[in-house]
């Protein structure tokens, strides 16, 4: 059996070498370089249509992003910033007052009446 599938991979390996001797590249060969003569010319204007792009589409809009637009985002940032630092100062003793006269004595009651409820609870 062993043999038999010897001879047989030997005697398709032979046909192939014979078959691929009488093989003419020769008209594959012509269509390649064809081809690769009606792709130049594309391949050139898409590479100058990029060119073009990048040279007047990128390269414009990258400066006017970082000489424009990013100094008055950073501007407008910095404007926001100072008007919250402004607001949270106001605040502030508002805040405190708040906390010292409404929230502070109100958790002190809460507090109280919770821990009395559980000093209640466990007795």
């Amino acid at each position: 059996m062993v043999k038999t599938v010897h001879d047989l991979l030997k005697t398709i390996a032979e046909d192939t070498i014979n078959w691929i001797k009488s093989i003419n590249f020769e008209p594959v060969k012509n269509a390649f370089s064809s081809l690769l003569s009606a792709v130049s010319p594309l391949v050139s204007l898409i590479s100058e249509g990029l060119l073009w792009a990048y040279e007047n589409v990128l390269l414009p809009l990258a400066s006017w992003v970082i000489e424009e637009a990013t100094p008055v985002l950073l501007n407008a940032l910095s404007a926001a910033i100072e008007f919250l630092t402004a607001a949270l100062t106001a605040l502030k003793p508002v805040a405190l007052f708040v906390f010292d006269n409404i929230l502070k004595p109100l958790a002190s009651f809460a507090w109280g009446v919770i821990s009395g409820a559980l000093e209640v609870i466990t007795n």
